[in-house]
């Protein structure tokens, strides 16, 4: 389980998607690794994990998920990818603000390029 976490801006830059539903993929930051369980939430788990959770109850599989390493400014470089993803951005989700309009590999390679 994960102890420590950033300060903010620090932290980790993640992308989530589900692999039967193409054109809707999440990229975030969290001060906390997004992936690995930590003492800061309930049993250790965060939002992603309650989201995979509920879509094997309902046979879906798994997440695809995928975090960056530690980044000083985390927050700024997902800041950065928002507005150049703005055009993208899906709009028929509620009101996030971190779901887009491409596959996962993409936001991976995009996150890379500022990581």
């Amino acid at each position: 389980m994960i102890t420590i976490g950033g300060q903010p801006p620090g932290g980790w830059v993640y992308v989530a998607s589900h692999p039967l539903t193409s054109g809707f993929t999440k990229i975030g930051y969290s001060k906390w690794h997004p992936i690995e369980p930590c003492f800061q939430y309930q049993n250790g788990f965060k939002r992603l994990h309650h989201l995979e959770f509920s879509l094997r109850a309902f046979g879906f599989g798994p997440l695809e998920k995928w975090a960056s390493d530690f980044h000083e400014d985390a927050s700024g470089i997902e800041k950065i990818i928002r507005k150049r993803l703005a055009l993208v951005r899906r709009t028929d989700v509620g009101t996030s603000r971190e779901i887009f309009d491409i596959s996962h590999d993409e936001a991976v390679d995009l996150v890379k390029e500022y990581i």
